[in-house]
């Protein structure tokens, strides 16, 4: 089992880290580290949708990094990365995605 921790930013590492996820830190997720997960691996990070359901379709474990009330809009406000601190003021949390169903719409 590997644990790749999928973020370039250093609060959420750290944060990460202090909740005793350490690991191979990747600061960008490409198609070959997808394809090159096991089914005891885990990804924890915030990654597109898309590639969330590849991770899956590996049998590897995806875990993504919440806030409470926080969205995009607010990230802007701040114009800045939060350090591991204020993550842990705005009570972070982790959650598993276990499953993606994902469907075509016919245009």
């Amino acid at each position: 089992m590997t644990v790749y921790i999928a973020s370039r930013h250093e609060g959420a590492i750290k944060w990460l880290q202090k909740h005793g996820y350490t690991g191979i830190i990747r600061t960008s997720w490409t198609k070959q580290r997808t394809e090159e997960l096991g089914p005891e691996d885990i990804v924890v990070g915030n990654l597109p949708i898309y590639v969330i359901d590849k991770i899956l379709k590996r049998g590897a474990k995806m875990i993504l990094i919440g806030i409470p009330g926080w969205s995009s809009e607010k990230r802007q406000e701040t114009e800045r990365e939060l350090t591991a601190e204020e993550l842990e003021k705005k009570g972070a949390y982790l959650t598993e995605i276990k499953k993606i169903v994902m469907v075509p719409i016919e245009l």
